[in-house]
């Protein structure tokens, strides 16, 4: 349990070699995703858009006709604005998502650590690094809560040391990632009451008090009154519950039975198999940690959105501290006990095993997602994009939105076909909801469409008439001329004078 400084210097160093291993594996992997068309979604394009007009003092992003913070309150982006205006690459974010993730497995192995010494800290360390969540997060596209496992770990380690003030200042910076942080920044501050002195419950109180108005103010007032809607926009993933966030919010108390009924269902059992996998049941014997989670567990399982109820994206890695250090706390209470040594190496064998099995089962799915094509096409594509001026403003096929992300004005070609964004009342229940149909602006000169897209297939499947109409409207619209054509796709220019 007690470890000489030799033995700490060791465990130490070995942390920090898998940690740069992990980092140069995924490293690699996600440039070559990046490098080969593989970001399939508008994630990463979003954000990247959005550095790039926040660096030049605009917070509107064209890509989804919104104000940055309308859609969230990622105040933490700001960190890493300087070196975006550095490289002007959305592989700035990949990398920035990543080392957030290798930092957080560091912090978890530190926490770890002291608890039940290096040798142990290390398989942890692995088994985080190999939990499904963290790595379908780390093939996701891009969001600022891939900051948040750092930061919460940190948080963990000011609670275990009973430094309330570090406790304080992490959950600031937690607070600064999305609006919903402010909860998880509450939960911890009540258990924080909980095991502190008499002295700093005064100050654990105020502050308790403090992060439930900053949740209050964000979510009903600051994003709201910058997206023109009245209420946040996200408030559609939970139509049972609320018209408003806060309604959404005080649901567990104002509709205990929907809220009830919601949460006993078949997928989101599945879904909580899925967050807590093999640590399960010691997370059951420790469940302080998940307490603190709560909010986010509500989040997700009361949500009418699909994706909130897969592991898929990246909404698991912001939950794994909590699994993972309910984990360790059960695992040193075991060892307390005088033949706890024997169950404890049971159970540890049983986690890395059943972590290994895990991470092999998902094996398809990480293929799947990582979405590394070997095409003959790739250099040709690139060489399209590289022929549109910098500041020519474009619409373009999801593959190819987070490449040309570095521009002023780029709008994604399915916002012109699909349903949602051209009828009012599909566009009322769209988190991206602005009160009216999209229209792509006149002066857009150039286009790239890859007639093979995923999403246009589903479109034509779903609604071919329709589709096709809308296409046909877009491209009659305005004199479109052929520039380049490679295999299925095309770039095309207008004259926009």
């Amino acid at each position: 349990m007690f470890l000489t400084p030799e033995d700490k210097y060791t465990s130490s160093f070995f942390a920090v070699c898998i940690s740069l291993i992990v980092f140069f594996i995924f490293g690699t992997l996600l440039t070559v995703k990046y490098y080969s068309f593989g970001y399939y979604d508008w994630d990463l394009a979003f954000f990247s858009q959005a550095s790039w007009n926040l660096i030049h003092g605009r917070p509107f992003v064209s890509l989804v006709g919104i104000n940055f913070f309308g859609d969230h309150s990622y105040f933490f982006m700001a960190f890493f604005l300087p070196f975006f205006g550095i490289f002007h690459s959305p592989l700035v974010l990949i990398y920035a998502k990543l080392l957030a993730f290798i930092i957080a497995g560091y912090l978890f192995f530190l926490y770890a650590e002291k608890r039940l010494g290096g040798r142990i800290g290390i398989l942890f360390l692995i088994m985080y690094f190999l939990f499904p969540p963290n790595i379908f997060g780390l093939l996701y596209e891009f969001n600022p809560e891939a900051f948040a496992p750092p930061v919460i770990f940190l948080m963990f380690l000011a609670l275990d040391n009973r430094k309330f003030k570090e406790l304080f200042f992490w959950s600031i910076v937690l607070m600064t990632i999305k609006e919903n942080m402010a909860l998880v920044a509450f939960m911890f501050s009540l258990w924080a009451l909980v095991i502190a002195d008499k002295k700093d419950k005064l100050f654990l109180g105020v502050f308790a008090v403090f992060c439930l108005a900053v949740f209050i103010y964000l979510t009903a007032f600051w994003v709201p009154s910058l997206r023109g809607l009245g209420h946040h926009a996200f408030t559609v993933r939970y139509p049972q519950l609320g018209s408003n966030a806060l309604e959404v919010a005080l649901s567990p108390f104002l509709k205990p039975r929907e809220v009830f009924g919601a949460l006993t269902t078949a997928q989101n059992g599945f879904y909580l198999f899925e967050i807590f996998g093999i640590f399960s049941g010691l997370a059951i014997l420790t469940p302080w940690p998940v307490f603190l989670m709560a909010p986010l567990l509500l989040q997700h399982c009361l949500s009418s959105h699909f994706p909130e109820h897969t592991i898929f994206y990246h909404y698991g890695p912001t939950m794994a501290p909590f699994v993972f250090i309910a984990a360790v706390h059960t695992l040193f209470r075991i060892s307390r006990f005088n033949k706890g040594k024997f169950l404890k190496n049971v159970l540890l064998a049983v986690l890395l095993g059943g972590t290994f099995v895990s991470a092999f089962s998902y094996r398809a799915d990480f293929f799947l997602r990582l979405n590394i094509h070997n095409e003959v096409d790739i250099p040709a594509e690139w060489a399209m994009i590289k022929s549109i001026p910098q500041d020519a403003s474009v619409v373009a096929t999801f593959k190819y939105l987070a490449p040309l992300s570095v521009r002023d004005n780029l709008y994604s070609f399915h916002m012109v076909y699909d349903r949602a964004f051209q009828d009012l009342s599909g566009m009322r229940r769209s988190e991206l909801n602005v009160g009216k149909a999209f229209s792509l602006p006149v002066n857009v000169e150039y286009a790239l469409i890859d007639w093979n897209d995923s999403w246009l297939l589903g479109a034509l499947l779903n609604d071919k008439d329709k589709v096709l109409e809308r296409i046909n409207a877009f491209l009659k619209k305005s004199p479109w001329r052929v520039v380049r054509q490679e295999n299925k796709s095309i770039l095309l220019r207008r004259d926009i004078h």
